[in-house]
């Protein structure tokens, strides 16, 4: 009903990576900030938050839409740019619900 919900400030602070040092990889951080990951995939910005046991929030602007995943454990340590694989699997799955 047109009511602020999220305060922009902590928007935008969710979504750009905090100012630390990936020690994985040697580099600048590029995604993490807040308790949140972003990753861009298929051309998509995507900012989410993960549970230890493989929950995970989802938020993609893109297609209007928070996708969540109720888990009971998360995938080995595969990596890809230091996410879990897991979630491509789930993203693949939120783009196809949002296409149909």
């Amino acid at each position: 009903n047109g009511d602020t919900m999220i305060d922009a400030d902590f928007h935008h602070n969710v979504t750009v990576p905090a100012p630390l040092f990936d020690i994985d990889y040697e580099i600048p951080n590029k995604r993490y900030s807040y308790s949140w990951w972003t990753v861009r995939h298929k051309d998509h910005d995507v900012y989410y938050c993960r549970g230890i046991n493989g929950q995970y929030i989802f938020v993609i602007p893109d297609y209007d839409m928070v996708f969540v995943r109720l888990g009971r454990k998360r995938e080995a340590k595969k990596r890809f740019e230091g996410h879990p694989t897991d979630i491509l699997n789930y993203l693949n799955q939120a783009y196809r619900l949002a296409s149909e």
